[in-house]
């Protein structure tokens, strides 16, 4: 059986290969965010600022913060690997990025 940490490794290898399932009404996608979730909160969820593996991106330390009606775990949903998977897959396509969120900044 699949450790949660491994689930997350899988989903972002596989995720670009399913890009015409990342659509929200579809069953794939309403089944992968509950998974991601779940997978998310066993890794991330803890108190502490302990180091995480997550290949191929190695260790991220990103401790458990309450953000009002979020959390900190809500940064790692399944839209948010997606992007991940996206930025992994094409990472020796792009020489610059520009990033005009408004967001954390965490990509």
């Amino acid at each position: 059986m699949n450790q949660p940490h491994d689930v997350l490794n899988d989903l972002i290898e596989r995720l670009p290969d399913c890009a015409a399932q990342h659509s929200p009404s579809e069953d794939i996608y309403r089944s992968l965010k509950v998974g991601v979730i779940e997978a998310v909160a066993a890794r991330f969820g803890g108190i502490g600022p302990d180091p995480v593996s997550l290949p191929p991106f190695g260790d991220i330390v990103f401790p458990y913060v309450q953000l009002g009606n979020i959390d900190s775990l809500d940064l790692f949903g399944l839209d948010e690997l997606i992007l991940f998977a996206f930025y992994w897959r094409n990472r020796t396509c792009y020489r610059k990025v520009v990033d005009f969120g408004a967001n954390l900044g965490l990509h």
